[in-house]
C-alpha cells in the first residue's frame, strides 16, 4: 500500500492506496508502478479503493519503508484526486 499523508509523522490514522501485483490493464483508476511490491513483476496502485488505517496496524516488510519516486507519487495522487467526488460551487 501507498501511505498518503500531509506530513511526515506516522501516528494516528493515515489514508492509504492499496497496491496489487495482479494485472490491472483496463482499470482506468489503476496506475502501473515502476516500483514493485515484492521486487519482481508488475505492481499497480488501485486509486479508487482508498482506505484509512491506524498507523499502529501498519508493519513494514523486510525491506522497510520504500518511497516512491516523486514523479510516480504525483501520478498516483493525481489519479486518486480525480477519482474523488468534486465539490459543487458554494451557493450565492
Amino acid at each position: 500500500m501507498i501511505v498518503v499523508g500531509s506530513d511526515r509523522k506516522l501516528y494516528g490514522a493515515v489514508t492509504v492506496v492499496p497496491c496489487s501485483s495482479l494485472d490491472q490493464t483496463g482499470n482506468r483508476w489503476a496506475y502501473k508502478l515502476t516500483t514493485t511490491i515484492d521486487g519482481e513483476g508488475n505492481s499497480w496502485a488501485i486509486c479508487d479503493k482508498p482506505s484509512t488505517f491506524a498507523v499502529s496496524r501498519l508493519v513494514p516488510d523486510h525491506r522497510g519503508k520504500v518511497r516512491l519516486p516523486p514523479e510516480e507519487f504525483t501520478e498516483v495522487l493525481r489519479l486518486l484526486l480525480s477519482w474523488l467526488p468534486k465539490l459543487s460551487p458554494p451557493a450565492p
